[in-house]
């Protein structure tokens, strides 16, 4: 069972230097999974039985979302590299500093290329932390920054899990298996910015209207996907046995 996570085929499968290595692995696995919206065409393209299992959230694991402070924080969760879709999100930063100064307080995580020009931009970095540490961060936050790109990862989905109100630059591309979004505020720097402002007066209305885990939990947490692994796994097993 092999699992393609993210750069592996979007980017490095079409890599000369990598691809070889690459096909090799799904060509020699039993069954293939891609994990993200955005890599479907390459991973059927390389495996064309390659099946959608998203990044998967272990929802039992995550603290209650429980938005605490007098100054209202917003909280970038993703790492400040290239393929989280660092130049947008620098600009984002940048606007979102001069916006909502002294009204709230911008965190991110020290973590990517891009780290010190966000600090640059504004935003407060903290040491990069244990999970369960960011994970309590992301329940104290008033509302979630994701990645600037046309797809979410592991911590986006983490944030709307747990029901956090998020916004977003572009517009994110549905699923592969029913055509869905996540509901979060999105659109231009500008359109950003105005949403976050309107939020922040009141981050719990925001979370009511977008519905962000109801819309989250059934698609990404973990045990919704236990019985078809299950029986995933139970084909392979079966298939090796036979060919004992």
């Amino acid at each position: 069972m092999l699992t393609l996570h993210g750069s592996d085929i979007r980017r490095q499968w079409k890599d000369p230097g990598y691809h070889d290595e690459i096909q090799r692995a799904v060509d020699g696995a039993a069954h293939v999974f891609y994990a993200n919206n955005d890599t479907a065409d390459n991973a059927r393209a390389a495996r064309p039985d390659a099946e959608f299992l998203p990044a998967l959230v272990d929802a039992a694991t995550l603290p209650a979302w429980a938005p605490d402070g007098d100054e209202p924080t917003v909280l970038f969760v993703s790492r400040w590299d290239e393929d989280k879709g660092v130049d947008r999100q620098l600009e984002l930063a940048a606007a979102l500093s001069r916006s909502i100064r002294p009204k709230a307080r911008l965190l991110g995580v020290d973590w990517g290329p891009g780290a010190e020009e966000a600090r640059r931009a504004g935003v407060t970095l903290l040491p990069r932390m244990t999970q369960t540490q960011f994970h309590g961060l992301m329940a104290r936050s008033h509302l979630a920054i994701g990645q600037a790109t046309d797809n979410f990862a592991t911590s986006e989905f983490e944030a709307l899990c747990m029901g956090l109100p998020m916004a977003a630059l572009g517009h994110r591309i549905g699923r592969p298996d029913d055509g869905s979004v996540p509901p979060v505020m999105q659109g231009s720097v500008d359109d950003v910015v105005s949403q976050v402002l309107d939020t922040l007066d009141d981050a719990p209305a925001a979370a009511r209207r977008l519905g962000s885990s109801a819309w989250a939990l059934p698609r990404y947490d973990a045990a919704s996907y236990i019985p078809m692994l299950e029986s995933r796994y139970r084909i392979v097993a079966e298939s090796a046995a036979g060919t004992c």
